[in-house]
């Protein structure tokens, strides 16, 4: 009992740690509560297009669109790998996206990466992918032989939407 008494506040101090650590670490092995609480990271976002498709920014130079198979599923990797969104739509079963594929190069031991101009569309319920399309004429040509009508109007990712018209036909 004197034991208990001298040393009282101590071992309440470290009842509350123990509880305190115990705590956390139940959360931190729930992705969502940690993401609820923390955030996904300073200026980070995630826009959900349909029930399987997200586009992500992780930072200002990776905007890319994730898959799943189901909503309880954890965010997969980038389904088009070293692409970076600028700006999309939806149009009928599809998502058209306009952005940049980052590539590197090696140049005299220097590792340089360029960025190349590129149109995705995502067919969401084949999940098929056409693309990638280098020009805004090959990407609308594409679009007429498939019958889709694509709005001037695009969402950006970085601000408010954007026109692009489509060439004349």
């Amino acid at each position: 009992m004197i034991f208990y008494k001298k040393y009282k506040n101590i071992i309440f101090y470290v009842i509350i740690f123990i509880f305190i650590t115990v705590l956390f670490i139940s959360l931190a092995s729930n992705d969502k509560i940690i993401k609820n609480f923390f955030g996904d990271g300073r200026g980070d976002w995630t826009i959900k297009l349909t029930e399987q498709y997200s586009i992500c920014r992780i930072n200002k130079t990776e905007i890319f669109i994730t898959y799943r198979e189901n909503p309880e599923q954890l965010l997969q990797d980038s389904v088009l790998p070293n692409f970076s969104i600028v700006s999309y739509q939806m149009v009928n079963e599809y998502i058209c996206l306009d952005g940049y594929e980052r590539t590197e190069q090696i140049n005299n031991d220097r590792n340089k990466q360029y960025n190349i101009k590129a149109y995705y569309l995502i067919n969401t319920i084949d999940h098929n992918i056409y693309g990638p399309f280098r020009s805004d004429e090959e990407f609308f040509q594409f679009c007429k032989e498939i019958s889709l009508i694509i709005s001037p109007i695009w969402n950006r990712t970085r601000d408010k939407g954007s026109v692009r018209l489509p060439p004349d036909s």
